[in-house]
């Protein structure tokens, strides 16, 4: 399964919605498709509800959009982070770096550590 991308713009804000399996195999017709989108805007949304599958190459894709945006002083906002995604940012301790709010309940808040990248991220991991 590949990645399936729709997106919408509603009042001045770009709504990317990512579907499936955002993984190496996939990785470069994504950023393809929604690289020169996020170039375009200041406001941008990157829903994550339904990624299946993610691996490394997602978050460095996801890291290399929201280093492009906030270097034009605009904001990316990662939101209903899925559980591979979860998976992922919680192994590398990416949570302080990513900077997006993750909502959990308390019985799926068991499943992470979020340990490491919960305090202020070091000069050299920020973006």
């Amino acid at each position: 399964m590949s990645c399936q991308i729709r997106t919408k713009e509603k009042s001045g804000i770009l709504y990317i919605y990512l579907e499936g399996e955002l993984i190496i195999n996939h990785i470069i017709s994504v950023y393809e498709q929604i690289y020169p989108r996020i170039l375009e805007s200041d406001k941008v949304v990157i829903d994550l509800a339904q990624v299946t599958d993610f691996d490394t190459s997602g978050l460095q894709l996801l890291l290399c959009c929201k280093k492009e945006i906030k270097a034009r002083k605009g904001r990316l906002l990662l939101r209903k982070h899925s559980y591979p995604v979860l998976q992922v940012i919680d192994l590398f301790g990416m949570l302080g770096v990513l900077e997006d709010k993750i909502t959990l309940s308390p019985a799926e808040r068991s499943q992470y550590q979020f340990r490491y990248g919960t305090k202020k991220v070091p000069p050299f991991l920020q973006l």
